[in-house]
């Protein structure tokens, strides 16, 4: 088997050949990948395996005749059109799966402990009203419009809501990567997070190339969609403009009026100071970045829109030289540390349950969280010490 030699298709060579094209991959495969499509070689059992798993593109994909044809149906529920987002990387593409994997696992799980499906999901309908919308989702949450006084740090602030989330059952995950594997990054620039809405395990997910206070934003965006009973994509930055679906329009507005309530706004508006310094420290105050307050002033009419533009141009320049000083990374730090960071611990709790009764194997969890049997025990023991 190893030996043998297996026809390609050019025309899925030529299907291939793109997907990789943002990948870090060696000039060997790529001149190996040329030679299969052209005919002046053909590939070994061992060379397709080895090509499948340095593309991440399934093995099976090379044995078609035709080229697949992949339906993603989030990519229709990306918050900005944009034709780079018609053919999704393959890092994006796993994730999605892996998380719809997790969703579907939970939701048959739930349904068998005999859970009621959560009446929040899809609850609110057209016309939308954004102060009765914000007003909802407070009293579901117990969150108080004075929430930041309870917070120290943008870090702080994403760990609270995430815990008000999850014990309303919504199941929320975060990483930077494709599952465990470091090597596949999850690109910003294609998208913050997303939202899959189900009945009984709405999930989120929110990329953590971002920072701290994106990730919070990306957070109460994405819950808001689970409200709407919407599937989204979140793939605007904070400085990106592009013409926004309505129920996004709806759930940017949202999400800044319930991490920066008008009325303590406007309390803390202070024109006796200049203006860049006013939103740095709104910023500091509601654990937000600043292009969000800015957004707020301008829709509170507290500025005007040349004002938000030469501000937003001004961040958004602070940003880049951040990068360029690598500021903007985090460190990877402990590895149990960062696996309890990625994973809804409501979801590890239940999977460990299910394993321990003999409901799913243990392989079958060792899949859904990317993980062997050493790393998922011992995440387990740690559990018992408040690591959640």
């Amino acid at each position: 088997m190893a030996g043998l030699e297996i026809a390609v298709q050019p025309t899925v060579i030529d299907w291939v050949l793109p997907q990789i094209r943002n990948d870090h991959i060696d000039h060997n495969l790529i001149g190996r990948l040329q030679s299969w499509k052209n005919g002046t070689k053909k590939p070994t059992f061992n060379q397709l395996e080895e090509a499948s798993k340095k593309t991440h593109i399934p093995f099976g994909y090379f044995l078609l005749k035709k080229p697949p044809v992949e339906k993603i149906s989030m990519v229709n529920y990306r918050t900005i059109d944009s034709s780079s987002f018609h053919d999704p990387s393959r890092n994006l593409i796993d994730t999605i799966d892996q998380m719809e994997m997790i969703q579907d696992w939970m939701n048959e799980y739930l349904q068998e402990e005999g859970a009621d499906p959560l009446d929040f999901v899809g609850s609110v309908k057209k016309p939308y009203d954004v102060s009765e919308i914000s007003s909802r989702i407070r009293r579901a949450l117990n969150v108080d419009t004075a929430w930041y006084s309870e917070v120290s740090t943008p870090q702080d602030a994403f760990r609270w809501w995430r815990h008000k989330l999850t014990r309303l059952g919504i199941l929320v995950f975060l990483s930077g990567t494709v599952g465990s594997n470091t090597h596949r990054k999850l690109d910003l620039q294609e998208f913050r997070g997303f939202a899959l809405v189900d009945d009984y395990a709405p999930l989120i997910f929110i990329n953590s190339a971002d920072t701290y206070t994106g990730r919070l934003f990306s957070l109460i965006h994405e819950n808001v969609h689970i409200w709407l009973g919407d599937n989204s994509l979140f793939n605007r930055l904070d400085w990106q403009d592009g013409a926004l679906r309505e129920t996004e329009t709806i759930c940017n507005a949202v999400a800044a009026e319930l991490l920066v309530p008008e009325r303590e706004f406007l309390h803390l508006w202070d024109t006796s100071i200049d203006l860049y310094t006013c939103m740095e420290d709104l910023a500091k105050t509601f654990h937000c970045s600043k292009f969000v307050i800015a957004r707020r002033a301008l829709d509170l009419d507290a500025i005007t829109k040349a004002a938000y533009k030469e501000l937003t141009y001004r961040f958004y320049e602070e940003f880049l030289q951040l990068k360029r000083e690598g500021k903007t990374k985090k460190s990877g730090g402990d590895y149990y540390a960062t696996q309890r960071y990625r994973l809804d611990s409501r979801f590890v709790e239940a999977l460990n349950a299910s394993v321990n009764t003999g409901r799913t194997q243990s392989t079958e969890a060792y899949r859904l969280t990317g993980m062997n049997r050493n790393t998922f025990v011992k995440l387990l023991s740690k559990m018992g010490d408040g690591v959640w």
